[in-house]
Parts: structure tokens; sequence; C-alpha cells
């Protein structure tokens, strides 16, 4: 049976990411299940923290932007980021690469997909979780809005153990 990133690893990964410099990038990734890309091109004008939303850009399908609702400690941790973007930009000056996205180097530059993915590795690592591929972020998040919405297709009430089983049988 395939590994699969699930609910008890995100619990430890949230955790883990506490004050981790890039807390916002993996949380919004394990929120909203982004792809790597996505999260990567997202600028401070996809967001709208008063509606506590996220426009992003799909890079698979030709359909539109899709508007994706935050969770308030979400919104939070953005703005953290946006005041730790400030301070960075100030401490570079002119050297600054403004091209207003929301996870950037520390020179204000487009972070790399290479160093997402180390980074993403080193976190596992120190949270003592198998190495599981950042797109099993994206398949998780999947999974367990599956899992969500069986319940209320079928007619029945959620139980734990029904979102357990569901989120950990979906292949991704």
């Amino acid at each position: 049976m395939k590994n699969h990133l699930i609910p008890g690893h995100i619990k430890t990964l949230r955790e883990s990411l506490k004050g981790h410099p890039r807390e916002a990038l993996f949380t919004v990734a394990l929120v909203t299940g982004l792809r790597p890309g996505e999260l990567l091109r997202l600028v401070w004008q996809d967001l709208d923290l008063e509606q506590r939303q996220l426009q992003a850009q799909n890079t698979k399908a030709k359909s539109g932007p899709r508007r994706i609702s935050l969770p308030e400690d979400v919104v939070e941790l953005l703005k953290y980021q946006q005041s730790q973007q400030v301070k960075l930009q100030s401490k570079a000056g002119d050297a600054w690469q403004d091209q207003g996205l929301i996870f950037t180097d520390d020179g204000g530059g487009a972070l790399q997909l290479a160093h997402l993915f180390k980074d993403w590795h080193a976190l596992l690592k120190q949270a003592a979780l198998p190495q599981f591929p950042f797109h099993e972020v994206r398949a998780a998040v999947r999974r367990a809005l599956l899992a969500s919405m069986v319940p209320e297709l079928s007619g029945h009430e959620a139980s734990a153990t029904t979102l357990e089983t569901y989120s950990h049988g979906e292949e991704g």
C-alpha cells in the first residue's frame, strides 16, 4: 500500500512549522492543496485579507482563477508574512526585487522550486515524518475534501472513522 500524508501527519507538520521561515508557505499549501508552481506565483494582489480569500491562477486547467476561502489562522500567518517581507525589503533597500510575490527568496525574487522541495524535505525530517514528495500535499487535501463530501452525498452523518477511512484509501 502506498504511504499517504494523513491528517495526523498534517497536524504534526503544522506543529513543527511554528516559527519556521516557510511557515506561511507550507501552511497555505496544507490548507489549500495548491500546486507548487501556483504557490510560488501567488502575488499580494491575489489575496483579499478582509474577505479571507485567495485567488489562485490554475496552472493546469484552461479555466480562470479559482477563489479559495482561508481560515482565520492562515490569514494571520499571511499578515505576518507580509510584515516580515516589509522588514526584508527595508534591509535589502535598492537590491530588493519587488515582483509583488507573497513567497520570495531573501532578496524579493521568485523562490525556486528546488529550494521549496529542499525546505519541505528538511521539515519532514525535523518532524520525524516519512519523506513524502511535495505533490502528496495536494493529494492529501483532495482526499480530505472528498472525505468531507462523502457523508453529505450519501445522506449519512460523518464520523471520525469514516473520514479517516476515506482519507487513507483515496489514491491521489
